[in-house]
């Protein structure tokens, strides 16, 4: 088993991702990296996360079923907010 596989976050507090609609390949994205945050940062931080990004969701999902800015959003506000000095 390689270290990769090893580390794997466990899943983040219910608390963080209640009351999102999030779905399919972009909610696990964002489940995934929720769950980081709370590793690494603070549930705080994570809740924030999830809050922006069920704002750009709920957005994107009322134009119709793409959902590539969610995506996008979800990384790259990762990017930004696990981003350690």
């Amino acid at each position: 088993v390689s270290p990769v596989a090893e580390r794997q976050p466990a899943p983040p507090p219910a608390r963080v991702l209640d009351g999102t609609t999030f779905s399919g390949h972009v909610g696990d994205l964002i489940t995934r990296r929720a769950a980081d945050l709370v590793a690494f940062q603070s549930g705080k931080v994570a809740r924030r996360y999830v809050e922006l990004l069920q704002t750009v969701w709920t957005a994107e999902r009322a134009r119709g079923d793409r959902t590539e800015f969610s995506e996008a959003v979800a990384k790259g506000l990762y990017k930004f907010t696990a981003y350690k000095d």
